[in-house]
């Protein structure tokens, strides 16, 4: 008579192929977002970017052949609202996908978003970052500039931190990526147990895109004593690949 496993051990079989084959689904959905995301982000930085530019030399152009105060003041108007669209077009590529994250690679595309995020906030900013070999981006390198993303938003929104430092580590098949700030902290507990409806459930996205490739994201905080987003990925998650839990 053949022996069958014991019920038990066929179930945590069947929760852990049903976990795998989440994590799955997420990658998959997550590299779809992504790729769309960039698409979207290249048609405004190439087409209306281009288009909004164009219109802003023509009417400065003209400005400068009209003598008419009446119609000069029009055209200032123009501009100003030019260079405003040109600015919103701006943001919003970077928010999608910043064009320079394929262009030239992860580490310079952190330092721009650092320097972005802080300039005129008063904030000391320490970056300990690798030299970049090249824009050889891939889903983990994507992975880690949104988690960088996520952390520096919650620290700034809702951390108002005097001190923030980003560190990022590249060994031979790991990456890691700390974020710290010395901010006024929050229960890290209830957030990422998904007890908190509002305000810091990114880190929750964070969490579920390190685990869809293989990895993890710890977050250390506690009310008045700052907080640590720490996240270890595989620099190449293989289709199926047991998670990894930052220490």
């Amino acid at each position: 008579m053949p022996r069958w496993p014991p019920p038990e051990h066929v179930a945590l079989a069947q929760a852990n192929r049903c976990s795998e084959e989440m994590r799955l689904l997420t990658r998959r959905l997550i590299n779809a977002q992504e790729s769309e995301r960039r698409a979207i982000a290249r048609q405004l930085h190439d087409q209306l970017g281009q288009t909004l530019t164009v219109a802003r030399l023509l009417v400065e152009s003209t400005l400068a052949q009209i003598e008419d105060r009446d119609v000069s003041a029009m055209l200032r108007e123009a501009m100003a609202a030019l260079e405003s669209g040109l600015k919103e077009t701006r943001t919003l590529t970077g928010n999608l996908r910043p064009p320079m994250l394929d262009d030239l690679g992860v580490v310079p595309t952190l330092r721009w978003l650092v320097d972005r995020s802080t300039t005129g906030t008063g904030i000391a900013v320490i970056l300990d970052l690798p030299g970049e070999p090249g824009p050889l981006i891939s889903e983990v390198d994507v992975a880690i500039y949104r988690i960088a993303q996520e952390a520096i938003d919650n620290a700034l929104q809702h951390g108002a931190p005097k001190r923030l430092k980003l560190r990022l580590r590249r060994r031979s098949t790991l990456v890691t990526l700390s974020v710290e700030d010395d901010g006024c902290g929050f229960d890290a507990i209830h957030v990422l147990a998904g007890l908190v409806p509002f305000g810091r459930s990114g880190l929750l996205g964070a969490r579920e895109r390190a685990e869809s490739l293989g990895g993890g994201v710890r977050v250390r905080s506690q009310p008045g004593r700052g907080t640590v987003v720490r996240a270890i990925l595989p620099r190449t998650p293989p289709e199926r690949h047991p998670v990894l839990h930052p220490s």
